[in-house]
């Protein structure tokens, strides 16, 4: 879909505010200024309106492109607020941090540049989803993090620990990002009521996909140093994401073999 304002205008807030919230809920309370008056329940009110920004964003960005901008924003930001090694940068901790954020310049290779990307048909979302290679996708990635969590009791690592979680996340950011895909079909045909159904049916497979994931991250969190794990997990989340949108949506499709070889790089230098 062609417009005349390019839509990053929007997108990039709205990656920006879905991570500054997570990072809200996350944090220690009482957090550091500014955002010290945000009481425990006020954190988690800010969490559903981040959930809003993380689906508008996802109608303007592929997954490639807003998950690692996401992780990248919410470590950052626990790192600066948080982290007492903040406090005393080191030239290696200032490399690393730029690395980490030079993922925001991922919408810039999209060869669409800033225009919207036209919603799937539902039929053709539904085609995607329920392929046989869809669904072979989401039985691994669960039967995988399940066998984990079976076979491993605690430990000192880290990405074992946060690895359950990040490979549920590959199956909730695929449903994540249908969501907005059937909201602009229903604002298009309001009277299809399949559209209607489709909604809350998303919506309890991703809150059952997430409340299965949420007991490995909080253990993770009690286990370990809590920068560490969100760490880990963003980078092991961003990898389940950008697998997710290269093999299920296909999203670097009608990029060229030279933007590509420059998103692998610059995703690995964010890794």
């Amino acid at each position: 879909m062609q417009t005349s304002w390019d839509v990053r205008f929007i997108s990039f807030p709205c990656v920006l505010a879905a991570s500054t919230f997570q990072y809200i809920r996350f944090a220690k309370k009482p957090m550091a200024a500014p955002f010290h008056r945000v009481t425990e329940r006020g954190a988690r009110r800010l969490l559903v309106v981040g959930l809003v920004a993380e689906l508008v964003a996802l109608r303007l960005l592929p997954l490639m492109q807003a998950y690692p901008m996401n992780a990248s924003c919410l470590v950052f930001l626990y790192y600066w607020k948080e982290s007492k090694r903040a406090k005393v940068l080191q030239m290696n901790e200032v490399l690393a941090c730029v690395l980490a954020l030079v993922v925001w310049v991922l919408p810039c290779l999209d060869p669409g540049g800033g225009s919207v990307h036209e919603a799937m048909q539902v039929e053709v979302l539904l085609e995607t989803l329920l392929a046989p290679g869809s669904c072979a996708y989401v039985v691994s990635l669960l039967l995988v993090g399940a066998l984990i969590c079976l076979c491993y009791r605690g430990g000192n690592n880290p990405f074992v620990s946060c690895l359950p979680s990040a490979l549920n996340f590959g199956v909730s950011s695929m449903l994540l990002k249908a969501v907005p895909q059937v909201a602009a079909s229903l604002c298009i045909a309001p009277q299809r009521l399949e559209l209607w159904a489709a909604l809350p049916l998303l919506a309890v497979f991703i809150l059952a996909v997430r409340s299965a994931a949420a007991s490995p991250l909080r253990k993770a969190l009690e286990a370990h140093d809590t920068l560490r794990v969100l760490a880990t997990y963003g980078v092991l989340s961003v990898v389940a994401a950008v697998a997710t949108g290269g093999l299920i949506y296909s999203e670097l499709a009608g990029w060229n073999p030279e933007r590509q070889a420059i998103y692998v790089a610059l995703l690995a230098a964010h890794c």
